[in-house]
């Protein structure tokens, strides 16, 4: 995708469509679709109702095995951009818990009228709750990269016979890049033809775009939706991914999961 120059807010949707692409681009590994459904759903279960304190080595064993699974789809650079970004929004969304929280006071932050006081409990809670967020988030993209994001789609046909929600689905992924693209498209046409560069008038600019952005959106659905039917024989949608059958990379990766399991999550029984 070629880079538009503009604010903050292109910048945040040309790395969202970045990443997408490459979840998208990935799929090293093909399984089953129902195995690579199931084990996403087991590895973020287990990681997310699982409390990484007391913080040992095992507590970074997610965001390794993260990094392991993009490495060897060579999406390492999209699981680091990936983190970098979510440690940031978690630690905005994980600090005001160090000042909510009641117990042992570690330091006093004066903010005019306003005094708040961080506690023990609270720095506790609060790196907890970002570790775990980070594990959760980490572990997920990394099996998405592995395996690829279509497999998954398909493997929702098993819990919807039906087809509506793994095609709405396959749909979404495949339009929202291009979505994007317009969105930076119009930001920089926009942002470009201001004469004075402040917030007031950044704003002004943003809501004069999002009639444009509309129209423009549902152009384009419309558009992709006949030019996907044109490629199809039959007049539908093709299904995202065809059906496999159980392999041996599927018997492998189930005891490595519950291997993971026991390491991760049950690791208070070891």
């Amino acid at each position: 995708m070629r880079r538009c120059r503009g604010g903050l807010l292109a910048s945040y949707l040309e790395a969202v469509s970045e990443v997408l692409n490459g979840l998208l681009a990935g799929g090293a590994w093909r399984l089953y679709p129902f195995t690579s459904l199931t084990v996403l759903i087991v590895l973020v279960v287990s990681t997310a109702y699982t409390d990484p304190f007391p913080f040992t080595f095992i507590s970074m064993i997610p965001i390794i095995v993260a990094l392991i699974l993009s490495a060897i789809s060579h999406r390492l650079a999209y699981l680091l951009k990936t983190i970098a970004t979510s440690s940031l929004f978690l630690t905005v969304i994980s600090l005001p818990l160090i000042f909510y929280l009641p117990g042992r006071p570690l330091v006093r932050v004066e903010l005019g009228f306003v005094s708040l006081t961080a506690t023990v409990e609270g720095l506790s809670r609060a790196s907890a709750f970002f570790l775990r967020c980070l594990n959760t988030i980490s572990i997920s993209l990394g099996w998405m990269s592995l395996v690829g994001v279509d497999p998954l789609i398909e493997g929702l046909r098993f819990i919807d016979p039906s087809g509506t929600i793994p095609l709405l689905l396959f749909l979404s992924t495949r339009y929202i890049p291009l979505s994007i693209r317009e969105t930076v498209r119009i930001l920089a046409a926009r942002e470009s033809r201001m004469m004075r560069r402040d917030r007031g008038v950044a704003w002004m600019i943003l809501s004069t775009s999002i009639g444009d952005l509309l129209l423009r959106s549902l152009h384009r659905a419309e558009r992709v939706g006949m030019a996907m039917r044109a490629r199809a024989l039959s007049g539908r949608l093709p299904s995202p991914t065809t059906h496999s059958a159980l392999s041996l990379r599927d018997l492998i990766v189930l005891p490595l999961v519950a291997l993971y399991i026991v390491i991760y999550s049950l690791r208070w029984l070891i």
